[in-house]
């Protein structure tokens, strides 16, 4: 649309651009609504805004700017940046480069209208990576023919070193001052120290449902304990029990998964103490509210009782399992509900069911 714009002057041009516009996005939709049907409409009418509140900063565009810093880190920008410059200099690759910068802008800006861009929403910038790779083919071209060699080792040297300052926890402050021209990011390997706890966990949970293929609902939404953590921990210690169905997914977030009601299909569920968040807790009520009123045996805790014993986990986590011991009452239940519309007035994930 906006080369369309760039048009105007020249009006048979400008008309058969905004016509290709048109075309291409009645195509789009088209093919769009022809996979998807009623669940495509659905989606277009959903307020993911809200549904992914949880996940938005007070100045998201702001974040996103000193994301791409962090993430990138200086060098793929500027050589990004450079292949701007050279795209656009270019009259053959003007088009394609602005094409490139314009798609960019408008992920971020589309984005950020729904929540933050974290590390994996990096990959919607490829064109960031396009034009870098145009920077680094250009400035290679133009090297003379002695530093060419020296020129590709160099820019190994810092690709590689770029990917050792992001995995490799020792390698920043072991380059120092250099290490300041690197992402600002680090991923390391995840080291649990409470591997025995968290397969003694398992192990127990599947004495207890194995007979009866029960199901397990992990009230937790930490990094230390989740529903994943228990039905995943065979593929770190492949002697462990595999849990499958039998862990049914929670609910983490309020407005995206609303109330948990598969707690009343559980027959036992986990429960972090203190309870376990991996957001702000006042966007994961879902979890809190039903979590503190099992832990103090309470409206629909009433329900519940402990079984023997807990597991230390990591971060000073203790994990105990409850055993559902009858049905949950309506009227244990309701306050709840109506603890967690107040909080959340009209939003349709805590309507009775």
């Amino acid at each position: 649309a906006l080369e369309a714009a760039l048009l105007l002057p020249d009006r048979a041009r400008a008309a058969s651009g905004a016509l290709r516009v048109a075309t291409l996005g009645a195509l789009a939709l088209g093919t769009f609504l022809l996979f998807t049907g009623a669940r495509g409409v659905a989606m277009m009418r959903t307020d993911y805004a809200t549904l992914h509140a949880a996940y938005a900063s007070a100045e998201p565009l702001r974040d996103a700017a000193l994301g791409l810093w962090r993430d990138f880190g200086p060098v793929p920008l500027a050589l990004a940046l450079g292949g701007g410059v050279v795209g656009l200099v270019s009259r053959a690759t003007r088009a394609t480069t602005r094409l490139l910068l314009v798609q960019a802008v408008v992920i971020v800006v589309l984005f950020t209208r729904t929540q933050s861009l974290n590390l994996h929403h990096d990959l919607l910038l490829a064109a960031l990576l396009v034009l870098g790779g145009v920077c680094v083919a250009r400035g290679l071209d133009a090297c003379p023919a002695p530093v060419r060699v020296p020129a590709y080792v160099l820019l190994g040297v810092a690709l590689v070193g770029g990917f050792a300052g992001v995995l490799l926890p020792g390698t920043r402050p072991a380059l120092g001052p250099v290490a300041a021209v690197l992402p600002g990011v680090t991923y390391g390997p995840l080291v649990r120290d409470d591997l025995d706890e968290v397969g003694r966990l398992v192990r127990t949970l599947d004495e207890l449902t194995r007979a009866g293929n029960d199901k397990i609902y992990v009230l937790s939404s930490s990094t230390v304990l989740n529903e994943e953590v228990v039905a995943n921990a065979h593929l770190v210690e492949p002697s462990l029990p595999v849990l499958g169905e039998r862990v049914l997914p929670t609910s983490h977030v309020d407005l995206r998964d609303g109330f948990p009601f598969a707690l009343a299909m559980a027959r036992f569920v986990v429960v972090a103490d203190p309870i376990g968040y991996h957001l702000d807790p006042r966007h994961q009520q879902v979890v809190g509210i039903p979590a503190r009123e099992i832990l103090r045996g309470e409206t629909i805790g009433r329900a519940y009782a402990p079984l023997p014993g807990d597991f230390a986990l990591g971060g000073g986590v203790r994990a105990r399992i409850y055993a559902r011991t009858r049905d949950i009452r309506p009227d244990e239940l309701e306050p709840l509900l109506a603890e967690l519309r107040a909080l959340h007035p009209g939003q349709p994930g805590f309507a009775r069911r």
